[in-house]
Order: structure tokens, then C-alpha cells, then sequence
């Protein structure tokens, strides 16, 4: 990938983030009332995520990751080595706010740790056709059950050859179910968009505005009356659902068209860009564990607060606390990213060792009768 189109993803990605951050700020018991006309733009940044998603996997498909194995490895390291440490720390600051501070703020959005919740955040099937279940306090979770989906199907897709795969890869999709489903094209969208840019030459002109539009649509788009529902609510073919649909697919197409305009218009950029790229990348490094940590970080710091719920500066006192916890979770936990591969690289080897063995057992079987 173009260096300054990744740095550009980098700005991108931890952006999205703080947009999610701020739509919580309007939680019960975190501020004011007053940030409540910020809260859709976290639905906004998921969709933002999905499409982002879709870019890079299709990058890392046709560039690193060459066979099932890579991919496969690649993809449970991502996901595990900050989802399994988000379960665990969050079931801690749980069990001190909700326990040792009996703060109400986490009374909102709380689910337990009963063992099937836990299963299903696990194994990401959290969010299978209308269940909706997330560990704890941390509602954010709820989207892992549809981007770990994304790559199943898509490694499927691409790395296997067989005819058969067209009938896992439904039964995978009956098996996740339509609310899953129903999303998987923004997600398409980011995978288009990286095709679409490294396969045609775009004109600069064209590029600057598939660029710049796209953001003027998004920022009009926030004054137009819109659909309230998320992603995670159940599936229906009501009205209000599928324009909520709608409006995410809209939304995806404009964060696509706006990647593969930079693409086109990041290297005008480079100065700026080379200029601060290590700090780029150490923020975007941290954008999975803001994102996936950010609302228990969030509760606790509010719970642990001395200024009051009304005042201006506990919103900013609690996003600067917040993201300082998450970037400190980041340091210790998605950093060993390395580890978590070589674990599913040994756990890989494990499962297709005997599979070669039998295989073998079969052909040497077959040549004797011969």
C-alpha cells in the first residue's frame, strides 16, 4: 500500500474511534444531556470501521497473506489479543463500579457474566440472527459478532477452491443470520474500494473530488432527519429498519469513495504526513483497544469524577481520562499481537498435521491397490 494512503488510513481509523468515545459521553451518568445530539455519530464510525475493515483485509489478502493459514492466524491474533484481555479487564472495572463503588452509571447497558453471554462474546457469536449480548458494560463489543463474520466468510470465499464452499458459505450466512448479514455489504464496500483504486488510474481531478464530496455529504447528512436504529437491533422489514439499512449502506458508499479519493490526493500530503508519521502510527495503534475498552474506562472515570455531571469540563475530563486508560491497555495488551499469532500458528499446526497424515495415509492406500 501506498505509504501515504496508510498513513491517511491512520488518521482515519483513530478518528472514527473518538467519534465513538464522544456518542457515549451522553450515557447516563457520564455528562450532561446537552451531548445527546452527539450520540448517532458512534453508528456513523461503525459503519466508517466496517468499510475501513473491508480495505485492509482485501490489502493483506492480496499482498501478505497468501494462503488460509496466514490469513486465518492473522485474523484470531487481531481479534483475540484485544478482545479476551477487554473481557477480563472489563469484568474487573465492573466488579469494582458496580461492587466496591456502587456507582449507578453501571447499572446502564449491563449484561452480566453469566456463562452463555461469555460463550457468545467468545466465540463472536453474540450477535447471531436477533440475540444481542456484549460482556458486562461493554456495549461496544456488539460489533466483533459482525466483523469476525466478515472474515470467516471472506477467507472462505477467497481461499477456497472447491465448488462446495458456495454451500458453507450459505450455510455460514443461515447459520449468523440476516441482521449479520444484512451488513456484510458495507463491509464489501471497503473491499471493492481497494480493488477499484489498484486497478484503475484515477485522475487527480477525480480523485479530489471523490475526496472532498463525500465529506461535505457526511457533514450535511448529520442537519437530515434520520433513522435511529443500530446495526444490532433486530431485523425486521418494517419501514424505519430498513431505511436504517439504507442509510448505512449510503453512509459506507461515501466512506469508500472517500478512501479511493485518497489514494489519489494523500501524496499531496507528504510533507505533513512524513513529518508526523511516527505519531500517526502510534495513535492509530492504539484505535482497537479505544475502541473496544472505551465505555468501561469511561463509566469508571465518571463514577470516580469530583466534577459535577453539569459542569462543562467533565465531558473533557472523562474522554482524556478515558482514552489514557485505553492507550495504556493498548501498550500492555495489543502489543503482544506477535504472541497471540504464534499461539494460533501452533494450535494451526495442531489441527493440520494429522489432516496431511490422513491425506497422505489415503493416496499411498490408493497407490497400492493399484
Amino acid at each position: 500500500m501506498n505509504r501515504h494512503t496508510s498513513l491517511y488510513l491512520d488518521i482515519f481509523r483513530p478518528l472514527a474511534a473518538l467519534a465513538v468515545v464522544i456518542s457515549h459521553v451522553s450515557e447516563p451518568g457520564i455528562a450532561s444531556d446537552a451531548w445527546l445530539s452527539l450520540a448517532g455519530i458512534g453508528v456513523q464510525a461503525v459503519d466508517a470501521f466496517f468499510v475501513l475493515s473491508g480495505f485492509v483485509i482485501a490489502h493483506v489478502a492480496s499482498t501478505s497473506e497468501k494462503d488460509i493459514r496466514s490469513y486465518a492466524t492473522s485474523r484470531c491474533a487481531r481479534l483475540y489479543s484485544v478482545a479476551i484481555p477487554a473481557i477480563v479487564v472489563g469484568f474487573l472495572i465492573d466488579m469494582i463500579g458496580r461492587h466496591l463503588l456502587q456507582a449507578a452509571v453501571f447499572d446502564d447497558l449491563y449484561q452480566g457474566y453469566s456463562l452463555g453471554p461469555l460463550m457468545r462474546s467468545i466465540f463472536f457469536i453474540n450477535e447471531q440472527w436477533n440475540v444481542h449480548r456484549f460482556p458486562g458494560s461493554n456495549a461496544p463489543y456488539w460489533s466483533l459478532g459482525f466483523e469476525a463474520w466478515y472474515y470467516l466468510l471472506f477467507g472462505v470465499a477467497l481461499y477456497f477452491k472447491s465448488p462446495l464452499k458456495w454451500v458453507g458459505l450459505m450455510a455460514l450466512a443461515v447459520f449468523i443470520g440476516p441482521k449479520v448479514m444484512i451488513m456484510m455489504p458495507c463491509w464489501l464496500m471497503g473491499v471493492a474500494a481497494y480493488h477499484v483504486q489498484k486497478r484503475f488510474t484515477i485522475p487527480t481531478l477525480a480523485g479530489w473530488a471523490m475526496f472532498i464530496l463525500p465529506i461535505g455529504a457526511i457533514v450535511a447528512y448529520q442537519y437530515a432527519p434520520k433513522s435511529t436504529l443500530q446495526a444490532f437491533m433486530p431485523f425486521t422489514l418494517e419501514s424505519e429498519r430498513l431505511w436504517s439499512t439504507v442509510q448505512d449502506y449510503g453512509l459506507s458508499l461515501l466512506f469508500a469513495l472517500n478512501i479511493v479519493g485518497a489514494t489519489v490526493v494523500a501524496p499531496f500530503f507528504s510533507r505533513v504526513l512524513d513529518r508526523y508519521s511516527r505519531q500517526i502510527k502510534f495513535v492509530a495503534a492504539t484505535t482497537f483497544s479505544i475502541y473496544l475498552m472505551h465505555l468501561p474506562a469511561m463509566k469508571l472515570v465518571a463514577s470516580l469524577s469530583p466534577v459535577p455531571e453539569t459542569s462543562v469540563f467533565r465531558p473533557l475530563l472523562v474522554v482524556a481520562m478515558t482514552l489514557a486508560f485505553c492507550v495504556i491497555f493498548s501498550l500492555v495488551f495489543e502489543n503482544q499481537k506477535s504472541r497471540w499469532r504464534r499461539l494460533f500458528e501452533y494450535l494451526a499446526d495442531i489441527i493440520s498435521n494429522p489432516l496431511r497424515r490422513f491425506t497422505a495415509g489415503a493416496g499411498n492406500a490408493g497407490e497400492t491397490r493399484r
